[in-house]
């Protein structure tokens, strides 16, 4: 019998499409498999009255590539206040990592510290990512910049409400 599409979702990284098996302590292999595995448990968590407001950087390998775009937001809606970026699901601003980009030099200005002051001009607190590379990047971007937001992914943004609320 072959596995249904969701189970084949849940056991691959959203990121890369490698078996979570040699992913699974990547917070990018976890967020899919999050939401798809406890969507009624997510459904039951709600942001506190004070909680922070949140935005989320749609990664180009999730969002464009991957379709995957509603997964991440569900999880900040449920620990913190989302605000989208003007940049963001199919249209999204690229971290600056993409194509192997993270590793080069770039002439001009820095892609990450331009969405970086995307992100700030939001008002947000929080930077919520769901890959690796975009959590390099832009931490990268927001400690150059000089901005104070704090770059978390989506992942630990929901471990971290679980804490809190006991």
């Amino acid at each position: 019998m072959a596995p249904t599409a969701m189970a084949m979702r849940a056991t691959r990284c959203w990121y890369c499409g490698v078996p979570t098996a040699a992913t699974a302590a990547t917070p990018a292999a976890t967020t899919g498999a999050i939401v798809e595995s406890a969507p009624t448990d997510i459904c039951r968590l709600a942001p506190k009255a004070d909680s922070k407001p949140i935005t989320y950087h749609d990664s180009c390998y999730l969002a464009r590539h991957n379709d995957v775009r509603m997964e991440p937001r569900e999880l900040v809606a449920a620990v913190g206040q989302p605000i989208e970026m003007k940049r963001s699901g199919k249209q999204t601003f690229c971290c600056g990592a993409g194509g192997a980009h993270m590793w080069m030099e770039e002439r001009g200005s820095a892609i990450n510290e331009e969405r970086v002051r995307q992100a700030d001009e939001t008002g947000a607190e929080t930077l919520a990512v769901a890959c690796p590379f975009c959590t390099v990047m832009l931490d990268d971007g927001v400690r150059t910049s000089g901005s104070k937001l704090r770059v978390a992914d989506v992942a630990t943004l929901l471990a971290e409400s679980l804490d809190r609320d006991g």
